[in-house]
């Protein structure tokens, strides 16, 4: 999933020791879970969103490791 991998990215620890080390960031702001999204929950924050991604929620597809809520995914 796309938005996993920009979680992951972020990992501190994977970064290993160093003043030269970068960090990775996701952009834009957590949403509010009282407030309903429409489309993907991630889309907003989510370098891999395309248009459906705002309108209709994800599908959820089969991963040899499990399952994704994904368009792009799909």
């Amino acid at each position: 999933h796309p938005y996993t991998r920009a979680l992951l990215a972020c990992d501190l620890a994977s970064r290993g020791p160093g003043p030269g080390r970068v960090f990775a960031h996701i952009a834009g702001h957590v949403p509010d879970p009282r407030v309903a999204v429409e489309g993907c929950v991630f889309g907003p924050r989510c370098a891999a969103r395309v248009d459906v991604c705002g309108v209709v929620g994800a599908p959820v597809v089969g991963h040899a490791g499990g399952f994704a809520r994904c368009h792009v995914a799909a």
